[in-house]
Order: C-alpha cells, then structure tokens, then sequence
C-alpha cells in the first residue's frame, strides 16, 4: 500500500470511530435522561393508581344506602357528593391511563436508546486502534501535512455524528410544532362552543364543546409525547433541555368533566391551555432557530475541513 493510500484508510478509520464515539456519548445521555423520566413517571403512575383506589371506594362508599346517606338525600346534598366523587374518580383514573401510556411510550424509546448504545460499545476500542495507527503513520511520515490531515479526519467524524443527532432533533422539532398547532386550532374551536354555549346555545353546544376538548385532549396527548422525545435529543445534541410540556397531567381532565365547575372556570381552564400551548409554541420555536444555527456552524465547518484538506492534498 502507498504512503498516500494508507494515510487515506487511516483518515477514514479515525473519522467512523470519531464518530461511533461520537454516536455512543449521545445513546448514553439518551438512555440516562430516559431512565430519569422513566421512574419520574412510574413514580407518579404508582401515586395516581393508588389515589384511583381511594377514589373509588369513595364512590362505593357514597352509593351504599346507609342513614348518613338517607339524611344527606333528605337535604339534597347526597347526589352532589356522589356526583362530585364520580367526577373525580373518573379524572384520577383518566390521570392513571395518560401517565400509563407515557411510561409505556418512555419503555419503547429506551429499549431503542439501549439497542443503540449497546451496538456501539466497541466505539472507544476501535477509535483507540485509530489513534494507534495514526500515531504509527506518523512516524512513518513525519511531515506536518499528515498531522493535520489526521486531526481534521477526527473533527470531520465528530462533526457528521452531530449533525445526524441534530437532523433527528429537528424533525422532531418540527413534528411538534405541527402537533402544538393542532392542539391551538382544537383549543380556539372550544373557546368558540364555550363562549355559544354560555349564551344559551343549549345541549348541542354543549355537547360540540365537551367533544372538541375531547379531541384537544388527544392532540395534547400527542404533542406531549413529541416534546417528551425532543427534550431527550436536545441533550444529544449539547443543548440544555428546557422544561417542554403543553402543561400539567391535569391539563384537559378538569373541563372534560365540568360538570362540577362554574361556567367561569370552564372558560379560565380553556384560557390557561391555551396560555400553555402557546408558550410551548414559542420554546420549540426558540429551540428550532438555535438547532438550525447549530447545524449552519457545523456545516460550515465542515466546508472549511473539505477545503483545507484538499488544500493540503494538493500541496
């Protein structure tokens, strides 16, 4: 093999095993922020389920024919007692089957992570044999042209490692922003049926209400997931994470049992998600611009690396 050929093999074995290593400290920051959430969540599932338990025997509890009962019927109070404990029952175990569903979405995401990381566990290894063999090369050359050459194949790997982490975030940037969206559009619908409602629409506007917040919850629902996933790959990609949700695990369950709740605090619910989704829009849209700034400066690195190179190459 020529001295030009082998100085080649070797800019492209330390330029992958850049970049596995590269590829390796990001699964591993993935899988560490995972696991954290990951027993947040099953921590507040194991609360929510034990609070749908105490929810429910309230509910048997006010339903039984006791003489407590019968005098609370006498003063009418006994069906807004078992009507608000329904009411609630019903939103503990709709807290449960949401906080059930993002554990179990956080379980796929980390087995994912896991797999990735695993497979790359030969990364340190094989970047050590690079710099063996760079190192050899070397003193084989000793000239300052292989040197550099050898280090900018070092950057270029770790430079393409990060700009696949930051294609991966954007995307999923973009899919949030797309579901956000969704969500303000379902929450203004509702505002409107609320608002016909309170001026006497009537049971149909009531009910339009009742399932356009249905669907804004599902929309929530989803973004939730979305930003749950960009707040993992913003750590991948060296950005600190902010706080990204559409808003508490409580968000939509209140007004979709309103039942319970003046008309006032129906609109003030609906006002708040609304505040939450829009302040949510505005984060994933600061953190867009700086992940396109990002990726920009890495690509026009990535120019000046080409360039020098083969400026190099030609000397």
């Amino acid at each position: 093999m020529t001295d030009g050929a082998q100085r080649t093999a070797v800019e492209q074995q330390l330029a992958a095993a850049a970049q596995a290593v590269h590829e390796l400290k990001a699964a591993s920051g993935r899988v560490a922020e995972l696991r954290a959430r990951h027993q947040q969540l099953s921590d507040q599932l194991t609360a929510a389920q034990s609070q749908v338990r105490d929810d429910q025997h309230q509910v048997r509890s006010l339903d039984r024919m006791t003489l407590t009962h019968v005098m609370a019927a006498l003063h009418g109070s006994r069906e807004d007692k078992l009507a608000r404990a329904t009411a609630e029952a019903d939103k503990a175990a709709f807290q449960a089957a949401e906080l059930a569903r993002q554990v179990q979405a956080i379980e796929t995401e980390l087995i994912a992570a896991q797999d990735q990381a695993r497979s790359l566990t030969g990364a340190p290894d094989q970047y050590e044999r690079a710099l063996t063999a760079k190192e050899q090369l070397l003193e084989q050359a000793g000239d300052f042209s292989a040197h550099e050459l050898l280090s900018l194949a070092d950057e270029r790997g770790r430079l393409t490692g990060e700009l696949t982490e930051i294609a991966d975030a954007e995307q999923t940037a973009q899919a949030a922003l797309t579901a956000l969206g969704a969500v303000q559009d379902a929450l203004s619908s509702a505002s409107g049926w609320n608002t016909f409602d309170e001026f006497g629409g009537g049971m149909l506007a009531s009910m339009e209400k009742h399932s356009v917040l249905d669907h804004a919850a599902n929309l929530a629902a989803q973004a939730d997931q979305q930003l749950a996933t960009l707040r993992t790959e913003l750590t991948s990609v060296g950005q600190l994470a902010p706080q990204l949700t559409v808003g508490s695990g409580t968000r939509f369950v209140d007004i979709c049992f309103n039942s319970i709740f003046t008309d006032m605090a129906f609109s003030a619910h609906i006002s708040q998600a609304r505040q939450n989704t829009a302040q949510a829009l505005q984060t994933v849209s600061g953190v867009t611009q700086r992940l396109q700034q990002q990726r920009s400066q890495a690509e026009q690195r990535l120019e000046q690396i080409a360039e020098r190179r083969q400026q190099l190459l030609a000397s």
